[in-house]
């Protein structure tokens, strides 16, 4: 490169720094005002989001554009500077850094992982010295969070990122520039998938209640419930039967009792021999009888 190719291309970038506005920190104190309750009304028809979606996400963006110089195609000996590749930091409105945006190809990630790519919908004027507003139709998220459910995200509020000044010729052909750059980017999702999102979300906290099997059997119509027999031995047997006979027994041998007054439940006192029999047999069985 020779000294006068230098100094122009220093003279030139110059210009371009005193023209350049100045750079927020990325507090989101900038974020554009026209999109903070999903309206639209002040951007150009081109960039709009259609009806349906609404407002996911706001952020800013704040960071750098690179831009490399490169023979035009079909134009043969001349030269232009073509965008490389966009690295900016996404934050909320209170300068949270929620986010990255870099490429190519150009992507949105947030912190939690989520990201996604787009195509270019539309583009529209955003002002001298500044990118174009953009509308992105985006692409299925790839990973779960932020970013799920997407489905467009807006550039507007731009300030700076556009081509540099500097002489683009096949003395620098390859060389990149740097330029710095803000836009707010606001991410869109579709309102009906999000209502019915929620809506499944509802449902499926209902049924963790009350497990499906669970449920079943609530709900099922009652039904006598079958007792399987439990074998028993000769020994059980001889035991169930001499109860049942006991049982049977039992009123008249407490009638009796009764009759005949505080007396009768001494354990002396038996006034016959069938009552000492019978009253040897409920004492046996008693003793028989599980807890």
């Amino acid at each position: 490169m020779n000294n006068t190719f230098a100094l122009s291309c220093l003279l030139a970038a110059l210009g371009g720094c005193s023209s350049m506005p100045p750079m927020t920190s990325g507090t989101g104190s900038s974020m554009s005002s026209q999109t903070r309750a999903g309206s639209q009304d002040s951007l150009p028809a081109a960039v709009r989001v259609p009806s349906g979606n609404r407002v996911a996400m706001e952020t800013v963006g704040v960071g750098e554009i690179a831009y490399q110089c490169r023979e035009k195609q079909g134009a043969g000996g001349t030269y232009e500077w073509i965008f490389a590749g966009p690295k900016a930091t996404l934050s909320a409105r209170d300068g949270t850094t929620v986010g990255s945006y870099y490429g190519p190809p150009a992507t949105w990630e947030s912190k939690d992982g989520s990201k996604l790519t787009g195509t270019q919908v539309a583009v529209a004027p955003a002002g001298s010295g500044n990118i174009p507003y953009q509308l992105v139709k985006a692409n299925p998220a790839m990973g779960k969070g932020a970013m799920t459910g997407v489905t467009y995200i807006q550039r507007v509020a731009t300030r700076g990122g556009v081509a540099p000044m500097l002489t683009c010729s096949a003395a620098n052909a390859g060389f990149n520039e740097i330029v710095r750059y803000q836009a707010d980017y606001i991410f869109w999702s579709d309102a009906s998938a999000r209502q019915s999102s929620r809506t499944s979300l509802r449902q499926q906290s209902t049924e963790m209640m009350i497990p499906p099997a669970l449920a079943t059997t609530i709900l099922a119509p009652s039904a006598p419930m079958a007792v399987a027999p439990v074998p028993i031995d000769e020994d059980d047997r001889r035991a169930q039967e001499a109860m049942a006979r006991t049982d049977m027994m039992r009123p008249q041998v407490l009638s009796t009792a009764e009759r005949m007054g505080p007396a009768s439940r001494m354990p002396t006192v038996v006034q016959d021999e069938d009552d000492r029999r019978m009253a040897e047999i409920i004492r046996r069985t008693d003793q028989m009888r599980p807890d």
